[in-house]
């Protein structure tokens, strides 16, 4: 016969167990140090309120690094280090179904053992068993590592599943797509900074076309838009958007140099990165909706986002094979670069603070060079370059 004050030692347990898998599940290690402080509060208690104390907390332990790693999952989808991926909603799925199950499991044995029920978990007890020496691990071994085995062929199997495709999000993204498209050109309507002349739209495309064409890229759908903004800078947006700054346009020190930012920008939308940390960084404040002013916060901070060093040295890698491809010399993109790093010839743009380490991406690029390169030709004439920053500085100064 259990004692009445054994029970209630047994089943507070449980109850502790419970409220911590409720409340303690965005930090787990709150769940793992309030179990193993109330089992050493527990460990000289009587032998039936010690077991079931050692084997909730047996349980938290199982949920501790299943928990803390959709945690730090969740994290880095929040800063933009990971996208919603079918990985991640089915260890979500697991680790819901395990939690369930240890509310249930834990619900049930406070109100058995309350009552001075001896509840054994499948494949926790023979562990709680041989902590405790009731059982030699040999006879436990066997039993005890069936649950983890089941949780790993369940991980490996519903990780594996298209739960993307199940659950729509890549409609969902596109909406969110078409909503940010529709920011940029209201945005663009209304700060009336536009540059809207054929000819020179037409010059930034033939340096576009130059690298499209060297590489054998689709871009017929890409839109070019000058800006009179002085800020040195330049930006691909969702939507195929491409922002193009007469600073940026003023500091290049020949066409060669920025078609190297523009064959920069262009990889960083064919890789996938304008998509994915866009959508991650801003995508709820455009489902919110937005008036007219804040279109305009939203795209200037969108122009101003900056990409991690491993998203820049993949673009940096792709924009220097398409300038080799196109016959372009990189060789003006790299020393542009490193005029507007920390220290260099030109004061730190917004260029370089939205795409960090210039300097050292300059190295590397001219390190990229082939020994015996391409015979190159320049992305426009001289004429053409010094026609093209004229007729911007006349539009410029004629909005002024």
């Amino acid at each position: 016969m259990i004692a009445d004050d054994e029970a209630e030692s047994a089943s507070n347990a449980y109850l502790l167990s419970l409220v911590l898998l409720v409340g303690g599940a965005p930090l787990p290690i709150l769940n793992l140090l309030a179990s193993v402080i109330f089992f050493f509060g527990a460990r000289r208690s009587a032998p039936f309120s010690r077991w079931h104390s050692t084997q909730a907390l047996v349980g938290q332990l199982l949920l501790i690094p299943i928990n803390s790693t959709f945690m730090w999952m969740t994290i880095s989808l929040l800063f933009g280090r990971r996208e919603l991926d079918d990985f991640y909603v089915g260890w979500g799925l697991v680790m819901i179904g395990l939690n369930v199950a240890e509310l249930i499991a834990s619900i049930y044995a406070a109100v058995r053992t309350r009552q001075g029920v001896d509840v054994r978990w499948w494949s926790i007890a023979p562990i709680v068993d041989a902590l405790l020496g009731k059982a030699s691990w040999a006879k436990s071994i066997l039993p005890a590592v069936v649950m983890p085995v089941v949780i790993v062929v369940a991980m490996a199997g519903m990780t594996r599943i298209p739960w993307t495709g199940v659950f729509h999000t890549e409609k969902v993204e596109g909406r969110l797509e078409a909503k940010i498209d529709d920011l940029v050109e209201d945005a663009l309507d209304s700060d009336q900074q536009t540059v809207r002349d054929p000819q020179m739209e037409a010059t930034v495309r033939k340096m576009l076309g130059r690298i499209c064409d060297g590489a054998r890229l689709e871009c017929a759908e890409y839109r070019i838009h000058l800006v009179r903004d002085m800020a040195v800078n330049a930006a691909t947006l969702p939507g195929g958007h491409i922002i193009v700054n007469a600073g940026l346009v003023f500091a290049a020190p020949d066409a060669d140099a920025l078609t190297g930012v523009l064959a920069h920008e262009l990889a960083h939308a064919e890789r996938g990165h304008v998509r994915s940390k866009l959508l991650r960084e801003i995508g709820l404040s455009v489902l919110m909706g937005t008036n007219a002013e804040q279109a305009l916060l939203l795209f200037r901070r969108m122009v101003s986002l900056s990409y991690d060093r491993n998203m820049e040295s993949e673009a940096d890698r792709a924009a220097v094979d398409w300038l080799l491809e196109a016959g372009i010399n990189p060789t003006s993109f790299a020393n542009f670069l490193a005029s507007m790093a920390d220290g260099g010839s030109l004061p730190l743009t917004a260029l370089a603070r939205t795409h960090p380490g210039s300097e050292e991406r300059a190295l590397k690029i001219l390190d990229r060079i082939p020994a015996k390169p391409p015979t190159f030709t320049a992305a426009l004439t001289a004429e053409e370059w010094e026609g093209f920053k004229q007729s911007l500085s006349a539009t410029v100064t004629q909005a002024q």
